[in-house]
């Protein structure tokens, strides 16, 4: 409309429907207004594949990334990083599940960890070793600092719920029963 061009609405309205096809979708959506803008003058034929280039560009290094990164609430990093991976890994079907593998395992993988370390602790509980087979001193080292780490923060959800916070995930995301998790 702003660059005189007949059926700019029809033609935006196409491209936009179009755009949902990855790579392709920008490309055909763009060739009606930029032939379109041939047939009124060169200048806005330029300025169409000008102005197509700019536009996509823009949606899909800035916009994208921050719509996707807010209702997810994942990190713009995160999202380019999954749609990377997933396009290297397998093509563009890997693109199009990029984005909600990494959601689904955002939210499973820390719900899972739990779990696990709710059931370790049962099962050390229920099954303590014999005295002789305790490891004495210095023999522990890291394996009683990370033991101790998941016991605490299994047995105490708000220490949970504050490394989850400082992490940057919300706290509503996190299970806040132990029932709801089994």
């Amino acid at each position: 409309m702003l660059s005189g061009i007949p059926h700019a609405l029809v033609i935006g309205v196409t491209a936009g429907i179009l755009e949902v096809v990855p790579y392709l979708g920008a490309f055909a959506g763009a060739i009606p207004g930029v032939a379109i803008g041939f047939t009124k003058s060169t200048w806005h034929g330029l300025g169409m594949i000008i102005a197509f280039v700019l536009i996509n560009q823009a949606e899909g290094h800035i916009v994208v990334p921050l719509v996707l990164g807010h209702h997810l609430e994942m990190r713009p990093l995160w999202i380019l990083t999954a749609l990377l991976a997933g396009h290297l890994l397998f093509g563009v079907v890997g693109m199009i599940v990029a984005v909600p593998v990494l959601s689904i395992l955002r939210i499973l993988v820390p719900r899972l960890y739990r779990l696990y370390c709710l059931l370790y602790q049962k099962e050390r509980t229920a099954q303590a070793p014999p005295a002789s087979l305790e490891p004495e001193g210095n023999e522990l080292g890291l394996q009683v600092g990370l033991q101790a780490l998941v016991r605490a923060l299994a047995a105490n959800p708000a220490l949970f719920h504050a490394a989850e916070r400082r992490l940057g995930r919300r706290r509503d995301r996190v299970v806040d029963s132990d029932d709801a998790i089994l």
